[in-house]
């Protein structure tokens, strides 16, 4: 697969090229407003890729060292708009229904805050089975991710979660 990557105004910087499987979900990328660099993340393998503004790997971070390859893993980015901070909503597999008789039901989904060039701050389990997206406010100092779990019947545990920059939990 093949990522173009094109300045504001319309030019062509450079490309970059990452396996792609036929069933595998195409990566989340964010480019940064601070300086152009470019994450691009894929949530089967639970990695993150950082790239310079000149299109060179950087960095490689691999969120869930101990999970393995899976379709149903979930993983969201969220670029603060200083282009400093990253908010990264993944889970370590995916998630089953409250109840089924699934090994490991819980997707085990995690908030993450890293740097721009891939500094882990800080990393939160969330509460429920499953999550599905993050926000990052301007500048970087609140954050917000959903978190739900869905039973067998289908009834839908849900809510939001509002965390300060510190990883504190100061609303739900």
């Amino acid at each position: 697969m093949q990522v173009d990557i094109y300045s504001s105004s319309g030019e062509k910087r450079y490309s970059l090229n990452r396996n792609q499987y036929y069933d595998d979900s195409i990566p989340s990328v964010v480019i940064s407003d601070l300086d152009g660099s470019v994450i691009m993340g894929q949530n089967t393998v639970g990695k993150l890729w950082f790239y310079d503004q000149d299109g060179e790997l950087r960095r490689e971070v691999e969120l869930f060292p101990d999970a393995s390859y899976d379709l149903e893993r979930i993983l969201h980015l969220d670029l603060s708009e200083d282009g400093t901070r990253l908010a990264v909503v993944a889970s370590k597999r995916g998630a089953s229904h409250l109840g089924s008789k699934a090994p490991h039901p819980s997707g085990e989904p995690h908030l993450f805050l890293l740097t721009h060039t891939g500094d882990e701050l800080w990393k939160k389990a969330l509460p429920d089975f499953n999550s599905s997206a993050t926000a990052i406010s301007k500048n970087g100092d609140h954050l917000i991710a959903n978190s739900y779990t869905v039973d067998i019947p289908g009834n839908l545990q849900k809510q939001s979660l509002l965390f300060n920059d510190n990883g504190e939990r100061i609303a739900s």
